[in-house]
């Protein structure tokens, strides 16, 4: 399986438009009986929920906005990062939004992964260890101690 993630808008955000903006688009190719087989889907965050049932986007771009500005809000597009753990392909986005899990061959969104604090965060660019099969993820905040440190076993649950 090879998974490809990246931003791909479905609405123009408030303000000026960054890449970085664009939507959670997930692209996926496996061999099946000598044929490549190719999906893609976006990602069906919180966000793009909300801008699903409005018809257009309330959010801001990331060149108008700080995470955590309720009058700029910024929506969590998870298009940074794709990896492959516990039988899951898991989204991730660059200000250490929530993580999604995906079916890795339908590409259906599964939801968010248990492994985050409550404020949500969960960095990209996550690492499983190859002998464990343990994904480590770092998480960051505003609060004291600031930056946190994750592991999920192989089998997906938080240790």
């Amino acid at each position: 399986m090879l998974f490809r993630s990246g931003p791909n808008p479905r609405f123009e955000p408030n303000g000026r438009y960054h890449p970085f903006d664009g939507d959670g688009m997930l692209h996926a190719a496996h061999f099946d009986r000598g044929r490549v087989v190719y999906r893609n889907r976006w990602i069906r965050t919180a966000a793009w929920q909300t801008e699903e049932r409005l018809g257009s986007s309330p959010y801001w771009g990331i060149m108008h906005s700080l995470k955590d500005r309720a009058d700029l809000p910024m929506k969590d597009t998870a298009n940074t990062d794709v990896i492959a753990h516990a039988g899951k392909a898991v989204a991730s986005w660059y200000l250490a939004g929530e993580p999604y899990l995906l079916d890795p061959f339908t590409l259906d969104t599964l939801g968010t992964a248990p492994w985050t604090r409550r404020s949500g965060g969960f960095s990209a660019h996550p690492k499983v260890d190859a002998h464990t099969g343990e994904l480590m993820f770092f998480d960051y905040g505003r609060e004291y101690p600031y930056l946190w440190y994750g592991v999920v076993d192989a089998t997906g649950k938080q240790v």
